[in-house]
């Protein structure tokens, strides 16, 4: 790519360039007045519920037990955080036989079979961040979380809306106020629905994922249920349940210091004796028929995207699919047992120089005491402080399209310069490790 010059800029070219930077590097940029901090997230709830997750045994109507934290009763679930608070679920109320509230025994429902069809609605099996009962625990299940911030749920499930909106949503914690309340220690919980529901940020109504890139910890995508935007930074756990859709635009990205997973628990796509014209994409409805198609889209993002710190990781678990590419950048991406992630063929996937993708185990960094990684990571970090000085300075220009589209231009030339430095490399088997060597 070019660098961009001074010269004069057509309304064509101004649209191009956006786009380009759009799909580069995830800003939201346009030409035209900018929206304010309150326009881009909605207005705040003035107050939230204390956050005070206690023990409790839930029971369900089939006498199975589940050990967790309850959080709080609605209206049709009660919302739960895994004993170790490494992810969050809903456990509708039809389904439970009792549950404990501050070691008192809350009745609900006589014990009765589940029928098969509420059974696999259900799909209950247990805490996705528990270690397994067979083999070593994998370094997610190893992770030790404490109470966020906040945790917001959707206060109304089978009931589409704006998620940008904090009125739209139960807040625990502390409350949601001014423009920075989707953040890296925010929990988000999407409960069950029979009626599907569609969350978009309303910043950009007439787009159909509305253009926002969200931060969050933990998120849980349940059955109904349906979140897309522009883009999702996750710093802790990612768990789309069956019958839930995650769907980003651009960019679902991993971060952070912690040891983490992301699972969607979709049917298996790529099974001896399936067809392609056995799966029906995106259908929500229709008869369940063996070998047919995954209850949750499988395309989460356009751009699956590893970023975290050294030696930290994410475990895939599930099918997750990109629609166009998988970058590996930083940190260790680990294949879960019986995963599958793929991606299309737009595009190559790149595992940069330092960072690992592992099979299942407990794979080490690779790279480690490399002197020419440690030259291309100081070399990465450089560009990227320039890369974030450029957009605070871009941030700040105002109603004037020239300096608007230099500011653009720089950024670009930076990103450019982080894309050829951080050259792509083959992987190759080596025991139970997979270690990189650079392409020639």
């Amino acid at each position: 790519m070019p660098k961009l010059g001074k010269n004069t800029i057509t309304n064509q070219t101004k649209a191009a360039l956006a786009l380009t930077l759009a799909v580069m590097t995830g800003y939201n940029l346009y030409f035209g007045p900018k929206a304010s901090a309150a326009e881009s997230v909605g207005s705040a709830i003035s107050s939230a519920a204390e956050l005070n997750p206690t023990p409790t045994e839930l029971i369900l109507v089939d006498g199975r037990k589940i050990q967790g934290q309850l959080v709080c009763e609605m209206d049709k679930h009660l919302v739960l955080y895994s004993p170790n608070l490494g992810t969050t679920a809903s456990f509708e109320k039809q389904f439970v036989s009792s549950y404990t509230r501050n070691k008192v025994l809350v009745k609900l429902n006589e014990p009765r079979p589940l029928t098969p069809e509420e059974s696999r609605y259900m799909n209950w099996t247990a805490w996705p961040d528990a270690a397994p009962e067979k083999g070593p625990a994998p370094y997610y299940a190893k992770e030790q979380w404490t109470k966020p911030k906040r945790l917001l749920v959707w206060a109304k499930p089978g009931e589409s809306g704006d998620f940008s909106k904090t009125e739209n949503w139960l807040a625990f914690g502390a409350a949601p106020t001014g423009s920075t309340w989707w953040d890296s220690d925010t929990d988000i919980l999407l409960p069950s629905s029979t009626v599907r529901y569609k969350l978009v940020p309303g910043s950009h109504p007439e787009l159909p994922e509305g253009r926002m890139t969200f931060t969050v910890r933990h998120i849980t995508a349940e059955r109904g249920s349906y979140i897309a935007s522009e883009g999702c930074k996750v710093y802790g756990n990612e768990w789309v349940r069956l019958g839930g859709r995650v769907n980003m635009r651009f960019l679902n990205g991993w971060y952070g210091s912690k040891h983490t997973f992301t699972r969607v628990d979709a049917l298996m796509v790529y099974q001896l004796g399936v067809r392609g014209t056995d799966v029906m994409w995106g259908l929500w409805a229709g008869t369940d028929k063996e070998r047919v198609r995954p209850e949750t889209e499988v395309d989460i993002c356009q751009y699956l995207t590893v970023k975290k710190e050294d030696n930290a990781s994410v475990e895939f678990l599930g099918v997750i699919t990109a629609r166009d590419k998988i970058q590996i950048i930083k940190g260790m991406a680990i294949g879960g047992p019986d995963c599958q992630v793929m991606s299309d063929s737009r595009n190559g996937d790149h595992v940069h120089p330092g960072a690992t993708l592992a099979p299942p185990g407990e794979p080490e960094p690779a790279c480690e005491g490399n002197p020419e990684v440690a030259k291309l990571r100081a070399t990465v970090k450089e560009l990227e402080a320039r890369e974030a000085e450029a957009k605070r300075a871009y941030m700040q220009i105002k109603d004037d399209d020239e300096k608007i589209v230099q500011g653009m231009a720089a950024m670009a030339n930076i990103r450019w310069e982080l894309s050829t430095t951080s050259m792509p490399v083959a992987i190759e088997p080596a025991g139970e490790v997979v270690r990189r060597i650079e392409v020639k």
